[in-house]
């Protein structure tokens, strides 16, 4: 859980509050040892409340605040920061991911994975609208001597598409990573 908020007064031309909620869970299916299948889970809510309903008052927020959704860390079938109303953010977004792994099955310790997330984001402060995006495909993990080898491709969906989604591709994404996980 995350708080972060700034007053209107000195040292600021705006009062806003800022809520993120985030969870991970990994399971180990059947409890075998070493693990035979990992299912992780992930969660992360996000909403910005900027004391205000003018307009220019919400395009003020400082660009930490506002909400830009697409990449590894939230619907990895998108590039990054790239569904992110027309580079104004969003003040509410919630995303769901879900991967599961296979472990010690393939030669030379590659764990291949599918993964799945959706999300869906909101103009308003506490408020959820249309589009729904939803991302799947497959990677692959090699626990190395020397650090975690991740690489991953995944196609974004946008599903009840409106005019604020013709900027945004549904393209394949690639992504490698060094060191992190899920």
């Amino acid at each position: 859980l995350k708080y972060t908020g700034q007053r209107k007064g000195l040292g600021s031309d705006i009062a806003v509050d800022r809520y993120e909620l985030r969870g991970k869970n990994l399971w180990n299916i059947k409890n075998y040892s070493p693990p035979l299948l990992i299912v992780a889970t992930r969660f992360q809510g996000i909403f910005v409340d900027p004391h205000s309903r003018n307009n220019q008052d919400v395009m003020d927020l400082p660009i930490e605040l506002r909400v830009f959704y697409g990449g590894n860390d939230n619907l990895r079938g998108f590039d990054r920061q790239s569904i992110n109303n027309n580079e104004l953010g969003f003040l509410t977004a919630v995303s769901a991911g879900l991967e599961t792994r296979l472990v010690e099955v393939l030669p030379y310790m590659l764990e291949p994975f599918f993964l799945f997330d959706i999300g869906q984001v909101g103009e308003g402060r506490f408020d959820l609208s249309p589009p729904l995006f939803t991302t799947s495909g497959l990677g692959v993990r090699w626990p190395s001597p020397f650090g975690t080898l991740r690489a991953s491709a995944a196609r974004g969906d946008i599903l009840n598409e409106n005019s604020n989604t013709d900027s945004i591709p549904e393209d394949w994404i690639l992504f490698l990573s060094f060191g992190q996980e899920f």
